[in-house]
This record gives structure tokens, C-alpha cells and sequence, in this order.
């Protein structure tokens, strides 16, 4: 699988990752994205396909532009079955707590198809402070 964010110049492999202990970290190289293989796969009907990626201190990573996302911005996840086109529907960062309150609603099954894409964010120097989140919509007949 491949994930292709044009606005931000993203092109990055996706592989597979599950949540352990109810945290789903991205894979170890700061290139590739991690799918939520628990969730759902890109182009299903119904339910989150959630992507997580890293964010480097010092700049870089594969979602480390994730919060210069857009609403709006094209979103494309190339998979071994076809193509599915996303639009963002809303960028925002909280808290690291914040965000644990919502990733119950982010990641449950069911619902609207929808792309969440999550990364850490708000390094002071010494962690990562908060947690930018972007959810999109796939577009229909793309």
C-alpha cells in the first residue's frame, strides 16, 4: 500500500500495524505509515482506516507537515485492489489526554467511511506535547 499526499509532497509506503495496549505506534522507520490493520481497509463502506506516522523533533518524518494539511486537500491510498481517493475534511491538534478522550469516536467501528490520519506533535524540547489528527472523507466516484 502506498499513501500519496500531493499538497504536502508525501509519497510513503503503508504496512500493516496493530495496537498493543490500546497504543497504535507507527512502524520504526520515520518513512512509512502504519495502517491500523484492526481497522478498516482503505475503501470500505463503512468504518476508520486509521494511519499513524512519525513526526521527528528535528523535522521530517512521514506525517511530520500534518498539521499544514488542509481542508479539502486530496488524499490518495494506492492499494493491491485499486485506488481510493480521500478529501480532508478537518485538521486539528489536542492534548495527548484530549486525544485519548476522542480516539474511542476516531477508531470505532461502523460509521461514516473515513481516513484518520495521527501523528505526535508540539515537541518543547524535551517530548511531544500534543497530538495532530486529520480525518477525511473518501470522494465519491473517484
Amino acid at each position: 500500500m502506498r499513501l500519496l499526499i500531493p499538497s504536502l509532497g508525501l509519497r510513503a509506503p503503508v504496512v500493516p500495524v496493530r495496537a498493543v495496549d490500546r497504543v497504535l505506534s507507527p512502524p520504526p522507520q520515520s518513512w512509512i505509515v502504519g495502517w491500523w490493520a484492526a481497522g478498516a481497509r482503505p475503501g470500505a463502506l463503512r468504518g476508520p482506516v486509521v494511519l499513524s506516522g512519525h513526526t521527528m523533533a528535528a523535522g521530517g518524518g512521514a506525517f511530520g507537515a500534518l498539521d499544514r494539511l488542509r481542508e479539502g486537500a486530496s488524499i490518495t491510498v494506492v492499494t493491491d485492489t485499486g485506488v481510493v481517493r480521500y478529501a480532508v475534511r478537518r485538521v486539528w491538534a489536542t492534548s495527548r489526554v484530549g486525544f485519548a478522550r476522542w480516539a474511542p469516536t476516531l477508531t470505532a467501528s461502523g460509521g461514516a467511511a473515513r481516513l484518520v490520519l495521527v501523528t505526535c506533535s508540539g515537541w518543547d524540547g524535551y517530548r511531544f506535547r500534543s497530538t495532530t489528527v486529520a480525518v477525511a472523507r473518501p470522494v465519491p466516484g473517484a
